[in-house]
Order: C-alpha cells, then structure tokens, then sequence
C-alpha cells in the first residue's frame, strides 16, 4: 500500500512503479558524498527533449535533486516547455519508490534550465541504514514527467446549468473519450456528505486482460474563471485500473460551501468546469549505472618529453590513452611562468560507452629519474571533455633545472598520471 506524507506543498508517496523516464544508479556514494561538484547524469531523451539529473549532496544538510534541460537554446524565444515534474528516491529495502512533487507546473526555459528540490531528503536520513536508501554504498534516483500545456490535457468538461445537477442523487457522466490509448468517462457526484466528488472510470475493462492493470498517475482539476487556472488535485499515488477497480478519484475534491462561494470564483452564470490528466506509467526497462572504479586496468599513462631546452611558450600535449570508458591525455606549457604545471584533459569515448561527466582521482607525477622522490600531485575531478584538471605548479623551475635534483635528465622530463579511480557508466536493465 502506498504512504503518503505533506508539507509545505511537497508531496512524498512511496509506489512500488518505476519512474518512466529515468533511473540513475551510483555504486560508490561514499566517493561523491560531501563532494563539492554536483553528480550530473549522461543527457537522455524524454517527452521530445533532452534532460540531464542533476545530484548534489550535502547541501546544508540535505541530498539536493534536479532536473535540467539541455539545449535550451532552441525553445522558441518567449516561449516555455512546461513540465509536471516528479523526482524519485530508491528504497532497496522496500523495493519501493520514494516520489517527491509540490504539484506545481515546472517552467523551462533559456532564462530557467533547472527545476528541483533543494531539500528533497535530510541527509541523515538518507544515510541511515535503518532507513534503507542505501545498500552497499549504492543509491538510486529518478525522475517522471509529463509535457503539458496549463490546462488539463486529456478532458475538459464545462457544465453550463450547475444548478440543474445540484443535489441529485445520480452522478453527471461526461461522454466517453480517449486518452493514453484507453477510454474513459470523468464520474461527478455534487454533496457527497457536503463535497464535491470526482472520479475517473475506464471503459471497456474488459479489453484489459485478466491479471493486468493500466497504471494511472491521475491529475483531477476544477477550473477557477476567476483566475483562469485550474486548481490541480493529485494525491501521488499511481491508480490501478483493473476489471475489478474501475473507478478512482477523490470522494472529496472540494467542499460544496467554498465551491459554491461566489467569491472563490468556481461557478461563473450557472456555469463550472472539470478537467482531467491521464498519464499512463510505463516503469522504465533500463537503468544508468555509475559504478567507481579503484586502480582501472592500464591505470599508469607515461609520457617521456626529450628536448625540453627547445620548448616554446605554447601547450603541449601527450597522446591520448584510454583509461575507463573514456580516452585522456596530458597537457602543459613549459614557459608559463616560474614553475610547471601539468593538467589531465578528457577526450572522447570508446566505442558504445555512455557519453556523460566522469568522475574520479588522479596522481599526476614528475618522475624523479635518479631516485623515488617524485613530485607528486593528487586531482579530485567531475571532468567534462575538453576540461583539464590539474596544478599550475608541480616544481619550480629553480628546482627541475637544478641538475643535483633529478628531474631534467639529459634534457628530458618524464610525466606520469595515475588514474586512481574513475566512474564507468553502464546501461543495464533494471
């Protein structure tokens, strides 16, 4: 059964369905907890755009998550992409789905890219094991959505004659119509023990076959003319429909004293609206599996520099090496100022990997070529392609071109990078 907590408009149900549009595993939350830089998903595709997760943990004490839309640059000017946005936290030891919505329409736009819950669970919390979000130092998230215009989507029914209905005993049938590929009829009983009651029924049940379900994320609305929007009535919990239960709804929509106040603005002349949206929710077959890697195969790229004297002031940069899902390589200028530096770059992937920011560490070296006394700098990186990681200062120039050192060694300087561990990003089924 599905439990359900409120407050501050944000809505928290647990459901056993899977978030349609994506899941995100990270086996190694221990590595990016406390982390500066937000986790960033691969980009993947959803109601005709392309989004990106955006995780960061331990922001004033809670796991912060986010939904961002990627080029933006081509939403019309002046116009939205309008969102009904649900974000989702794993409970492996439920096997269930923590949702979290305020209900309210997302807005995305060039100027407002992201939309998410800055407090969408306390940390402690979540890191407790005795709540269960955790499991061997892998953690899940998700999110649903659905693409819609501010009004209801699927049905609007205007009853022009309120008045007519009030108080009768049989309920108002809307006509049939479809929606989500199933025909529906919207069910309206007026004073229900003082209430305005709506209801949502599948027709031809039938059709379904025996033991399966259709499984509804419902929205029920009543228009306010008076504002012209629509009061969105939605408890989080997804509605099975089956030959057995074929009707669901809210028995208390709305209480008939405000709903008939004229100054709430519900009935305009005689005349009241009801709305509805249908969102069939298919779970999602497949997940995004993050999983960090300690000492990867072929970890230790070398790069050998001869003739160091005759460098210009320009950057440098070794051959790529392939190191996870994904090729690097080093890059430094000799005459950037009184020491030198060294950067680890990412490049592209390897064949079928999955495109997405990579995170992990990384010992950069100036090996010492007389002994073990290596200069040595440790990187900690989210790393996108074509961005570096590094220190602007692994010795002086005093120092590499003091012969006693051991550094320069017949005009030559040896560089190393070690991965230590990096993520490697995997589509599997769920």
């Amino acid at each position: 059964m599905d439990t359900q907590e409120s407050s501050l408009g944000v809505t928290r149900v647990l459901r056993e369905e899977r978030p349609s549009s994506k899941i995100v595993t990270i086996a190694g939350y221990s590595v990016i907890k406390g982390r500066s830089e937000p986790y960033e998903s691969s980009v993947f595709e959803a109601a005709g755009y392309k989004w990106r997760l955006v995780l960061h943990v331990g922001n004033a004490g809670y796991i912060s998550l986010y939904l961002r839309i990627e080029e933006a640059e081509s939403i019309p000017y002046g116009l939205e992409v309008n969102v009904d946005l649900k974000l989702f936290v794993h409970v492996p030891k439920l096997d269930k789905y923590l949702t979290i919505t305020d209900g309210a329409v997302k807005r995305f736009n060039t100027e407002k890219k992201e939309w998410g819950f800055e407090q969408l669970i306390d940390l402690a919390s979540f890191e407790n094991t005795n709540e269960g979000y955790i499991v061997q130092d892998t953690c899940s998230f998700g999110v649903t959505r659905v693409l819609r215009e501010e009004r209801p989507s699927s049905k609007i029914v205007t009853i022009a004659g309120y008045s007519v209905i009030k108080g009768r005993s049989e309920p108002y049938e809307s006509s049939v119509f479809e929606a989500a590929g199933y025909k529906w009829r919207l069910v309206l009983h007026v004073g229900n023990a003082g209430y305005i009651s709506l209801y949502l029924r599948i027709e031809e049940a039938e059709s379904i076959p025996y033991g399966l379900e259709v499984n509804v994320d419902l929205k029920l609305f009543v228009h306010v003319p008076k504002l012209d929007k629509y009061l969105t009535i939605t408890d989080g919990a997804v509605k099975r429909f089956n030959t057995e239960k074929k009707e669901w709804g809210f028995e208390q929509l709305i209480d008939l004293a405000s709903f008939e106040n004229t100054n709430e603005g519900y009935i305009v002349q005689d005349t009241c609206s009801f709305g509805a949206e249908i969102f069939i929710v298919k779970p999602a077959k497949v997940q995004e599996k993050v999983t960090f890697i300690s000492n990867p195969p072929r970890n230790v790229f070398t790069w050998e520099i001869p003739h160091f004297s005759d460098m210009g002031d320009k950057f440098y940069y070794s051959d790529d090496f392939l190191v996870g899902d994904r090729y690097w390589r080093l890059g430094f200028n000799p005459k950037s100022g009184s020491a030198l530096p060294i950067y680890l770059y990412a490049q592209g992937f390897r064949p079928d990997a999955v495109a997405t920011n990579t995170w992990g560490a990384v010992n950069l070296r100036l090996k010492n070529q007389r002994s073990t006394n290596h200069r040595e700098r440790y990187s900690w990186y989210p790393i996108r392609s074509d961005y570096g990681v590094g220190v602007n200062s692994i010795i002086s120039l005093a120092d590499l071109h003091d012969a006693s050192k051991g550094y320069l060694v017949n005009d030559a300087i040896i560089f190393e990078a070690e991965m230590v561990k990096v993520t490697v990003t995997n589509i599997v089924s769920v």
